[in-house]
C-alpha cells in the first residue's frame, strides 16, 4: 500500500489579494460590520445551514483560519495607526487652539430696522464662517455644536486652557525644587506631611 506523505512545518501565509474571493468576502464585511464574523461569514456568501449554532461554528473557523487572521490584525493595525494621535501630534493640535484667532472666520450680518426696512449700525448678528473653516481645515477647534430654534451654537475649545496645557506639557509650572520632588503637589504634600505626625493623603 503506498504511502501517503503529509507536508510538515509552517505554511507561508497569504497576502489579502492571494486569498479567495469569498475569503476576501468575509474579511471585508467582518471589518466593516462591527467584528461580527457570523454576519460577515452569511455575507460573504459561504454555505449557511438552517441550525443558528452551525453558523457560529462555521463562522469561528472561517475567522481564526491562519490567513483570515493574519489579514484582519493587518488590517486592523493600519486602522488604528491611521487614527492613533501620538504625543507630538496631540501638543501640535493644543499649541493650534492655543493659538486660534477666531476673528478671520467671523462675520457680521447687518440687522433690519422692522419698521422702516432700514439697516441698524449698531445692532447687528455674528455669524462664523465655516466654509473658511473647512477650507483652511479648522473645523476642530469647534467643540461642539448645539441646534436651537434661532440657528446653531457654536461652542469652542478654550484657548487659554489649551495655553495652560502647553505651559505644563514644558514644565512651566513647576520651580526647580518642586520637579526635584515630581512637581508642585508632590512639594506641597511633602511640606505638609512633614508639619504632621502622619503622612498627608490627598484624595484627587
Amino acid at each position: 500500500m503506498p504511502i501517503r506523505r503529509v507536508k510538515s512545518g509552517p505554511q507561508k501565509i497569504k497576502e489579502l489579494e492571494d486569498l479567495t474571493q469569498k475569503q476576501q468576502d468575509f474579511i471585508e464585511h467582518y471589518m466593516t460590520n462591527g467584528h461580527n464574523a457570523t454576519e460577515a461569514y452569511i455575507s460573504a456568501g459561504y454555505r449557511v445551514s438552517p441550525r443558528r449554532a452551525v453558523v457560529r461554528k462555521d463562522a469561528w473557523e472561517i475567522r481564526h483560519n491562519p490567513n483570515i487572521e493574519y489579514n484582519i490584525t493587518r488590517l486592523m493595525k493600519a486602522k488604528w495607526e491611521a487614527v492613533h494621535m501620538d504625543e507630538d501630534e496631540a501638543l501640535a493640535r493644543t499649541s493650534e487652539i492655543a493659538r486660534m484667532d477666531l476673528g478671520q472666520y467671523l462675520y457680521e450680518i447687518p440687522a433690519k430696522c422692522p419698521h422702516c426696512e432700514g439697516l441698524l449700525e449698531e445692532v447687528g448678528l455674528v455669524a462664523i464662517d465655516l466654509k473658511a473653516m473647512k477650507k483652511d481645515g479648522a473645523t476642530h477647534l469647534i467643540k461642539k455644536v448645539t441646534p436651537s430654534r434661532y440657528g446653531n451654537i457654536y461652542d469652542f475649545y478654550d484657548s487659554t486652557e489649551a495655553r495652560r496645557d502647553m505651559l505644563r506639557a514644558h514644565d512651566a509650572f513647576s520651580t526647580k525644587a518642586e520637579k526635584e520632588v515630581g512637581g508642585f503637589a508632590s512639594a506641597m504634600t511633602s511640606f505638609l506631611a512633614a508639619k504632621t505626625d502622619e503622612p498627608l493623603q490627598i484624595e484627587e
